[in-house]
């Protein structure tokens, strides 16, 4: 049923497109091992599915096998190559350099998840400015921390400076912390799922394995709490693996925040990012610029309330 839908797509089909998910079936014996070898008709007729459909095999990266089948007789496990992307020339012109990455196959699944990724080098991320987040609030160690950092007897300017380096500091040891773990566990899950799909009954592997998705499942956890302290979102279902719905809600409220293009003096459009700063500097150099050699001052009745030492 879905080969012979993907076959009335591909006629009409116009440009580049391309196919992701489990098929539940190999094209070649070598995306399989363990268990009953492959059976070559089922690869033969996987091979000409994807034919009819003018769609080939995108180059995958990672660990080989991306499903996790039970144990055979004999203590070998099944594993076996059924998700995949595939795409037709049109979709490979437009993406020469697009691959899909295997990434680590955690507890709750026996998949590996895929990431389609359009380009070998990813665009370098800017360092972003120092921004405060409510979410710190939440925190039990935040407020010790800015009474340490904030000194009565230094200047204002001092006090805000060293505010901002502490929080970095506390930031890099708290929250950034559970980032740092959850690659390095990530990097260690994938070292070891590999060699788990090249070597049979390795014990000591399994048990590594277990412990590091134990570990893993922890690390999630705290970041899911994390995500959810910074989407400002009502808690859906207390204890579902929600992160991904409170990570979109932020990077939409960022995506909201960020200026993709302007307009110019002359009506045409700015997408480039060097020429965006540019013009945004010189727009406020403008603003609060004066053609005038001199400009009079009046006093307002709005007056400000004055900090005294101790506020300070």
């Amino acid at each position: 049923m879905l080969w012979e839908e993907l076959k009335s797509l591909s006629r009409n089909m116009i440009g580049g497109w391309m196919v992701v998910g489990d098929f539940n079936d190999i094209d070649v014996i070598r995306d399989k091992k363990g268990g009953l070898p492959a059976s070559i008709q089922s690869c033969q007729r996987m091979r000409s599915r994807m034919e009819d459909c003018n769609l080939n095999n995108v180059e995958a990266r990672g660990p080989k096998f991306t499903w996790k089948g039970p144990v055979y007789h004999g203590g070998q496990r099944i594993y076996e190559k059924l998700d995949r992307a595939l795409s037709n020339d049109d979709w490979k012109f437009q993406f020469p350099d697009a691959f899909v990455q295997v990434l680590v196959r955690v507890d709750f699944s026996d998949h590996h998840p895929i990431l389609i990724n359009l380009q070998d080098n990813p665009p370098r991320v800017q360092k972003r400015n120092f921004r405060f987040e409510s979410a710190w609030l939440m925190h039990d160690s935040y407020q010790p921390m800015l009474h340490e950092v904030w000194q009565k007897d230094q200047p204002l300017i001092q006090n805000l400076r060293n505010v901002v380096k502490g929080i970095e500091h506390w930031k890099f040891e708290s929250f950034d912390q559970v980032k740092r773990m959850k690659k390095r566990l990530m990097r260690r899950l994938e070292g070891v799922q590999v060699k788990l799909q090249v070597k049979y009954n390795y014990g000591g592997m399994r048990k590594l394995e277990k412990q590091l998705q134990k570990e893993l499942n922890e690390i999630l956890s705290k970041e899911e709490m994390m995500w959810f302290k910074r989407s400002r979102t009502v808690w859906l279902a207390d204890g579902d693996r929600n992160t991904k719905y409170y990570h979109m809600k932020t990077l939409n409220r960022r995506r909201r925040n960020k200026i993709m293009s302007l307009k110019d003096e002359k009506n045409n459009w700015i997408t480039d990012q060097e020429d965006l700063k540019a013009h945004v500097t010189m727009f406020y150099k403008k603003l609060f610029s004066c053609p005038q050699s001199w400009r009079s001052w009046g006093q307002t009745r709005i007056t400000f309330p004055k900090l005294n030492k101790e506020s300070l």
